[in-house]
């Protein structure tokens, strides 16, 4: 099964100078373009741009504000070996914490001070209504 790592990071938010760049869409686009090969040399993959609402405190009375900010998604494979979850050593390390956990709880408290008893097996009590509206 093909895991992937995920990157995002903020867009740029203005462009810059090259030659051949005309206008700020161009310069913007060349910041854009820098941006995805940089990161398509180190193996990621551009999956999309989003803009997202982001809470936000301004001025003096710390107001609440709610704005957007313009993400980079991007993608890679991940290392089969460092990612693929290993169950059997998840579930070894939970039985040892629980019962490192009843451990100490056990710890805490003192030997059953009193007896009990076993009182004999539970009884369905719709049977008993059963019988009762019968009689």
């Amino acid at each position: 099964m093909e895991y992937f790592e995920y990157k995002v990071m903020p867009a740029p938010r203005r462009g810059t100078r090259v030659k051949g760049a005309k206008g700020p869409t161009g310069r913007f686009a060349s910041a854009m373009e820098t941006t995805l090969n940089e990161l398509a040399t180190d193996g990621w993959e551009y999956i999309r741009a989003e803009s997202l609402p982001a809470d936000e405190r301004h001025g003096i009375t710390m107001r609440k504000v709610e704005t957007y900010q313009n993400v980079l998604v991007f993608r890679r494979l991940a290392d089969a070996a460092n990612t693929e979850p290993d169950v059997t050593a998840l579930l070894e390390d939970q039985s040892e914490t629980e019962m490192d956990l009843f451990d100490e709880i056990n710890d805490d408290f003192p030997e059953d001070e009193y007896e009990t008893t076993d009182i004999g097996t539970p009884v369905d009590d719709d049977d008993e209504d059963v019988e009762d509206a019968k009689n």
